[in-house]
């Protein structure tokens, strides 16, 4: 088999589900205008991730390994 390593993704807005770069004084109505953007953005980003593979796992090594345990426990009910 073989493995996809991806750059961290919370560098991304479409990861984080929050609008970028909007102005402390912007209207309600641009916030809105500014989160419905990345709604549709997310959309797309999501495709393309998941045109790279059949399976996609997010989470860290460091937390992985922290919770070994319950991972184990996850992915053996799953199997």
């Amino acid at each position: 088999g073989e493995a996809l390593l991806l750059e961290n993704l919370r560098f991304y807005a479409e990861e984080e589900g929050k609008p970028r770069g909007l102005a402390e004084d912007a209207s309600d109505e641009e916030k809105k205008a500014a989160k419905k953007a990345v709604k549709e953005s997310q959309k797309e980003f999501t495709k393309r991730l998941a045109s790279y593979a059949d399976c996609y796992v997010n989470d860290g090594p460091r937390r992985l390994f922290s919770e070994e345990e319950r991972w184990g426990l996850f992915i053996s009910s799953t199997i």
